[in-house]
């Protein structure tokens, strides 16, 4: 069983077992961050047994924590591309418009602070960085 921080609402966390994923309020350790879209995709980094893992719906990869290159960038006007590789191998490539919950468009906010792949690829973003998540998760889990 994984248990993700839930990005999107901090009093819960997203709980993966048995290839399946629930959201459940805090009240135990977690193994990382994630949320889940407007379409129902899950999408997290954690860690486990002091692995670092990226996770799409309830398929894990593992990653190499010293070879990780990840971009998250606009390719058009709407929609940015958000690509992760370990050890030059494609881990994902996506591709996605970020969508606020309109409810939130009437506070003074920044829309990119609703973006769960923005801020994965923020915590992928170098050695160190990548470093202090997986020790803060290792100690955590």
């Amino acid at each position: 069983m994984i248990i993700l921080r839930n990005y999107f609402d901090i009093d819960s966390k997203i709980v993966l077992h048995d290839n399946e994923y629930k959201i459940e309020n805090i009240n135990s350790i977690i193994n990382g961050v994630g949320g889940i879209t407007d379409n129902n995709i899950l999408y997290g980094l954690y860690v486990y047994n002091k692995k670092l893992f990226f996770v799409i719906n309830t398929k894990s990869y593992e990653l190499n924590k010293n070879n990780i290159n990840c971009s998250n960038k606009y390719i058009t006007k709407t929609d940015r591309l958000f690509i992760i590789l370990s050890s030059n191998q494609k881990v994902c490539e996506i591709q996605y418009e970020p969508v606020v919950d309109p409810g939130m468009m009437y506070y003074d906010i920044d829309e990119e602070e609703f973006d769960v792949l923005l801020y994965i690829s923020s915590l992928l973003k170098d050695n160190e960085t990548i470093s202090k998540f997986v020790e803060a998760m290792s100690k955590r889990g």
